[in-house]
């Protein structure tokens, strides 16, 4: 298992400032966190048990620490990004004829 070592990354904005395009698939591509674990090419059930505790802690922290303004907004947009991967993930079973990842 590799070990995930917690980095700070620097606040950038989340699209490209000219096309406007969300950098989503770039963050994660230079994310030493996935490097770390993508290094084998494997995804073992510990590394995966890992990383979703941390990602609990990191939306337990927002939860805590959100201003009330930005708590329902911040929400909003986490919930919207869920559905929108749970769409490709069965948009791409419907394309592929299986079943990997079906929720």
């Amino acid at each position: 298992m590799a070990m995930i070592k917690k980095q700070e990354t620097v606040d950038v904005s989340w699209f490209d400032p000219e096309s406007g395009v969300l950098l989503l698939d770039e963050r994660v591509a230079e994310s030493p966190e996935f490097r770390a674990i993508m290094v084998d090419g494997v995804v073992s059930d510990a590394e995966l048990l890992d990383y979703g505790t941390r990602v609990i802690e990191l939306l337990k922290k927002l939860d805590r620490e959100l201003p009330p303004s930005l708590h329902k907004q911040v929400g909003d947009a986490l919930l919207a990004l869920a559905v929108l991967h749970g769409l490709q993930i069965q948009h791409a079973n419907q394309k592929g004829g299986g079943s990997h990842g079906c929720i």
